[in-house]
């Protein structure tokens, strides 16, 4: 009889979090975003200020650090509404509305998940052969 799989408790953790996200965030879903909700995303790059994380902050989740392993610090979610923040929020000169609706319709609607993983003392980067 073949044991199962146990992931370690951080592991199970970084998997379980953004199903639970993801459900949660499903009932606010409107698709295909219409252009005045793209507009509204892109008029967070007018402020660079705490709104504009505050706009993002419901996307991501940071986690404590382990005390063995890799630090999964980081896991966000990004429907297709965050996406456009998150692009608009970048240094983009000249990123206008009609623009950011071009982009969006130019990509399909998608979640992405983006997980940061660092190095800790117990989970190093290999070192090559002296």
């Amino acid at each position: 009889m073949e044991k199962p799989l146990k992931l370690p408790r951080k592991h199970g953790l970084a998997v379980l979090v953004p199903i639970l996200l993801i459900s949660a965030q499903c009932f606010a879903f409107e698709l295909p975003l219409s252009d005045q909700t793209i507009r509204e995303g892109l008029f967070h790059r007018q402020h660079h200020d705490a709104s504009t994380k505050s706009a993002l902050e419901p996307y991501i989740h940071h986690l404590a650090p382990p005390k063995t392993g890799p630090d999964i610090s980081e896991i966000r979610l990004l429907t297709p509404y965050a996406q456009v923040i998150d692009v608009s929020n970048s240094p983009i000169s000249g990123y206008s509305a009609q623009q950011a609706a071009a982009d969006y319709h130019a990509r399909t609607d998608t979640i992405l998940v983006r997980v940061r993983i660092e190095f800790s003392a117990t989970y190093g980067f290999p070192r090559g052969r002296q």
